[in-house]
């Protein structure tokens, strides 16, 4: 062996003594910062309605408990079953797993407090647990904040791995929680939980909270707060630390958070995503803009709209970021007054209905404020119904709240467009004024009545002749196959690229494939309209005009609204059985041809 050969030995064994003791390092100091967690805590499993009062009167009622860890466990066996477990936690360490599915009933002291938005519940993805729940028995879940959002507000303080809940708790606690798929896929609808499973429950929904506890003084003392001294600061500063929580959560609460691809840009992240990534792992700039800046239109994840058309992609990643309950810009009533020739008062109007008088020349100004218009001409008709002459105030009829509404129709849309004309014309008695977080949980309890109405009316929402559009999967694929070859066909390895060619060959019965035959292939409408297609509405509707009656069908829907949304600030006169002028008594036997698209709301 020549010198050169030993001279190669010993620089490739120093090369890797320095990558096994750089390796070891690491290890050593990802083991001295990362610690197991571990917490003082108490657990308690609830199976019953009694077991709950109790736990609610002394750990929940008596202690003003503003946030809760919040979580949920399901068992999955080729599909996912109701959820089995709802973790609730207190600041405090105190845990409650309630044995949902065990339960017939659900006391009205937790339907409350899931229900309360003054009390936070937190984790990451709470929105997704409390889908489910309402999914699986019917419970509304409000107050949910995802971490990940509070995150976004907390700059240039934490590095976290991931943004899970183990990656979150690592870099904002310096703690890992077990994921152990054993347990986290157990069956948790098993007689009795092991001690692993109410330890990962628990922890679960405890270490939520913690995360939440630290984020909020974070941003008050703007440092990294100590584990230790966590209890006594929140105690020192209480009410800062309030203030700075409402701050933290303001705008988010109740709001999806959007961490995966949108929908039409396949692999591309978000918008959102790519800052959390950037915020979590500490790259690239510190955004300019502060944290209470970020997100305060995001409201819901809701989103109404409807087309026939095939966006770009582009449209489509903005209308997903974008998607949102979009409050009104002006107040929806103005509380002016129009006049009949002799001065009798024929209804409260908006400003914009008297203005357009004016301008044409069919009115006088009779005063300024209130703006009141007299008219020139004998009206077709005078009032008879004192609800269209009062005055309305602009606020949610539900709870008061007079920021941030939209308008409720309480005969839904898909319904109200297919009434007959003239029961619609002149009359807002069915339309509200509601708050975002009202107007949402009024639109879930409107899907429990709409497929009651599904099931009665033999009117399918989104299967059989429901479905507008079928898709020809086989048609789909050679659309498919030929957009892959026209965009990346040199890029494709030689097997898949093959399968594509034969799929479009097949499908043609050629031999060789043209550049022409691919463009031909790429234009194929795959969607094939469904001639049976009925709009689900217009089904309900024409088979409420043949059997109970238009006005029934009206009463059917305030009642429900009534009955769900306990409304506390309805305007005066406003009746379940507010019968149209145009009503009839035999409105069962109009023709179905009056049964036409038209929306006059």
């Amino acid at each position: 062996m020549d010198r050169r050969q030993i001279s190669r030995l010993i620089a490739t064994a120093v090369i890797g003594g320095v990558g096994v003791w750089a390796v070891l390092k690491t290890i050593k100091a990802l083991t001295n910062s990362v610690k197991v967690y571990q917490r003082k805590k108490e657990i308690f499993v609830i199976k019953t309605e009694e077991e709950w009062e109790h736990f609610y009167v002394s750990y929940i009622q008596n202690e003003h408990i503003k946030v809760l860890g919040f979580d949920c466990e399901w068992v999955f066996r080729g599909r996912r079953h109701p959820v089995a477990l709802l973790q609730l936690a207190t600041q405090e360490g105190v845990c409650a797993l309630i044995r949902i599915f065990k339960m017939p009933t659900f006391p009205a002291s937790l339907k409350q407090l899931l229900n309360d938005r003054s009390i936070l519940k937190v984790g990451v993805a709470p929105k997704d647990d409390a889908k489910k729940l309402f999914q699986d028995y019917g419970l509304f879940v409000r107050g949910c904040v995802d971490l990940r959002h509070m995150l976004l507000r907390v700059r240039g303080i934490y590095q976290c791995p991931s943004i899970g809940l183990q990656g979150v708790a690592q870099g904002v606690l310096g703690v890992t929680i077990s994921k152990d798929k054993s347990v986290r896929c157990g069956n948790w609808e098993a007689d009795v939980l092991s001690s692993r499973q109410k330890d990962y429950a628990a922890d679960d929904a405890i270490v939520a909270v913690d995360i939440f506890t630290h984020l909020v003084l974070a941003k008050l003392l703007n440092r990294r707060p100590e584990a230790e001294s966590t209890e006594s600061e929140v105690f020192t500063n209480e009410s800062r630390f309030w203030r700075t929580a409402r701050s933290l959560c303001q705008g988010v609460v109740d709001s999806q958070y959007k961490h995966k691809p949108n929908a039409g840009t396949k692999n591309k992240p978000s918008r959102m995503y790519k800052q959390l990534v950037k915020v979590l792992t500490d790259q690239g700039k510190q955004d300019e803009k502060s944290g209470e800046e970020l997100d305060e239109d995001v409201n819901s994840e809701t989103d109404y709209s409807e087309t026939n058309q095939q966006p770009t992609l582009q449209a489509k990643a903005k209308k997903t970021e974008k998607s949102s309950y979009m409050t009104r810009q002006r107040p929806l009533y103005d509380n002016c007054y129009l006049l009949a020739p002799d001065g009798e008062l024929l209804c409260s109007c908006d400003v914009r209905k008297a203005a357009w008088y004016l301008e044409k020349g069919l009115a006088n100004k009779v005063e300024d404020s209130p703006l009141t218009v007299k008219l020139k001409f004998e009206p077709a008709g005078r009032p008879t119904d004192d609800y269209y002459l009062q005055d309305k105030e602009n606020i949610c009829v539900v709870c008061g709240v007079d920021e941030s509404y939209i308008r409720k129709c309480v005969i839904p849309r898909e319904y109200r467009k297919y009434l007959p004309h003239r029961l619609k014309e002149h009359s807002s008695h069915d339309v509200l004024l509601m708050c975002v977080p009202c107007h949402m949980e009024s639109t879930q309890h409107d899907s429990v009545l709409r497929y009651q109405l599904a099931d009665q009316c033999n009117a399918p929402i989104d299967n059989g002749s429901g479905i507008k559009l079928h898709l020809d999967e086989e048609l789909r694929k050679v659309q498919s196959a030929s957009k892959a070859l026209l965009k990346s066909r040199d890029k494709i390895p030689v097997e898949r690229r093959e399968a594509l060619e034969n799929t479009i060959k097949s499908f043609y019965d050629v031999d060789e494939i043209t550049d022409e035959l691919l463009h031909k292939a790429v234009d194929i409408d795959y969607k094939i309209r469904n001639k049976y297609y009925k709009p689900h509405g217009k089904r309900v509707v024409t088979h409420m005009k043949k059997n109970d009656g238009l006005f029934n069908f009206e009463k059917r829907w305030r009642q429900h609204f009534l009955d769900t949304m306990k409304p506390k600030f309805m305007p005066k006169s406003w009746s379940v059985n507010h019968r149209h002028e145009h009503h009839r008594d035999d409105d069962e036997s109009d023709s179905d041809s009056e049964v036409m698209f038209t929306d006059t709301i």
